[in-house]
């Protein structure tokens, strides 16, 4: 998955449009647009303040690993992989119901 990718993933999860992600940042939705489509790169500030803003670490956004999962609730997991099954499957994550539960 690429960093646009991430990005994206972990703003769907959030349920937030870029406009959402941009204001918690601190900058323009255009920056954030080009940062998901792998356009453009943030800065070192900005990297900080999106990891932050998203609730994940930079290093999963600059190298994939830590995953969306990393100091994040059972339930922004579901959501990341509803958003990650959404965009594969070409829907929007309300659709997607998934069930959860663990063997003792």
């Amino acid at each position: 998955m690429s960093f646009g990718a991430r990005v994206r993933v972990s703003r769907q999860s959030r349920d937030w449009s870029q406009t959402d992600l941009a204001n918690a940042v601190g900058t323009s939705q255009t920056c954030i647009h080009n940062w998901e489509n792998d356009n453009t790169y943030p800065r070192p500030a900005n990297m900080a303040a999106l990891a932050n803003a998203l609730g994940v670490t930079q290093r999963f956004l600059e190298e994939g690993e830590g995953g969306v999962s990393m100091g994040v609730t059972v339930e922004e997991v579901l959501n990341s992989a509803k958003a990650e099954l959404a965009r594969v499957l070409h829907t929007t994550a309300d659709r997607i119901e998934l069930k959860f539960s663990m063997a003792s």
